[in-house]
């Protein structure tokens, strides 16, 4: 069950960056990645850092290809490069930002959610969150 829904999303949280068409496949596995990384089980669901860590990573998620950012291969592509003769042009930005990028199992965690789940006890110093 996803943390958070549309309404939460666009009206209180004040996001607008995922479509509305995508946004309910990705709030479940948003949450299913929150589950992940916690210690133990919320004492309260709806806690505002719950629903705020929810809709980051909903748009983690969302920035980093939705269906292959779920998949965890996002952190592994290099960006593009193209070669005509003498004349190049490329796009490293995934690659050379890959190893900032937190992940959990190659799917792409936000740092946000990760410090709002870190300051109210929920995950712990150990977690095995890569940088």
């Amino acid at each position: 069950m996803a943390y958070i829904d549309y309404e939460y999303y666009s009206e209180t949280f004040g996001g607008a960056l995922v479509p509305k068409d995508e946004f309910n496949a990705l709030s479940r596995a948003a949450s299913d990645v929150i589950d992940a990384l916690i210690s133990r089980p919320f004492d309260d669901p709806s806690a505002d850092f719950v629903l705020r860590a929810a809709a980051y990573q909903t748009e983690m998620l969302y920035l980093h290809g939705s269906e292959d950012a779920e998949a965890g291969i996002t952190i592994a592509l290099g960006g593009f490069n193209e070669k005509i003769g003498d004349y190049s042009i490329g796009n490293n930005r995934l690659n050379t930002g890959a190893s900032r990028i937190k992940s959990v199992g190659g799917i792409p965690v936000s740092a946000v959610t990760v410090s709002l789940l870190r300051k109210n006890g929920y995950m712990s110093r150990l977690a095995r969150v890569s940088v």
